[in-house]
């Protein structure tokens, strides 16, 4: 029997939105690009879905949340994703990137790993059932959902992974100018 449980409900911060007035404080702040997410749990505590309730911009000083639309936030989200990769950010700003990504990414590269050797065991038993060895019939199901889902696994790891190259190779030519 599977225990699903969500209790957690936090703001996670995306990418520097650039410097603006706040609405609340009045003054010239950093603007950050943030979503309010909430994880689905297995168990209390394997993550296992995570949705996005709400699209912000909060304000770094006094921590201020404006919701967005949709599609402001990712018309916001891709030219800022843009304006990193072609190093226009400020030399802070680019140094805070790479600790975020440098964080990301040995957790993701953990998760590749997994995924992978996941889907070389379900792929191996898979080829197995196809092979005619005598396995149980009433496996067939969950073996072809898990092979599904350990390949969606291994393809959102190397994305990240790849995306995370492409912008510390950005931040390294920018800074290198800097």
């Amino acid at each position: 029997m599977f225990i699903f449980y969500s209790d957690k409900v936090y703001v996670r911060e995306d990418i520097w939105a650039g410097e603006a007035f706040c609405p609340t404080c009045g003054a010239r702040n950093r603007l950050y690009l943030a979503t309010e997410v909430s994880d689905i749990k297995l168990l209390c505590f394997i993550p296992i879905l995570r949705f996005i309730q709400k699209r912000l911009i909060v304000c770094d000083s006094c921590k201020t949340v404006t919701q967005v639309s949709r599609a402001d936030y990712k018309a916001r989200l891709a030219t800022q994703r843009a304006r990193l990769l072609a190093g226009q950010f400020p030399a802070n700003e680019l140094a805070r990137e790479r600790a975020k990504l440098a964080q990301t990414s040995t957790r993701r590269m953990v998760k590749l790993v997994a995924s992978s050797i996941l889907l070389l065991a379900t792929l191996a038993l898979a080829l197995a059932m196809l092979a005619g060895l005598d396995l149980p019939s009433d496996g067939e199901i969950p073996a072809v959902m898990a092979l599904v889902a350990s390949a969606v696994a291994f393809a959102l790891s190397l994305k990240h992974l790849l995306y995370a190259e492409r912008v510390n190779a950005a931040i390294d030519r920018a800074l290198g100018r800097a």
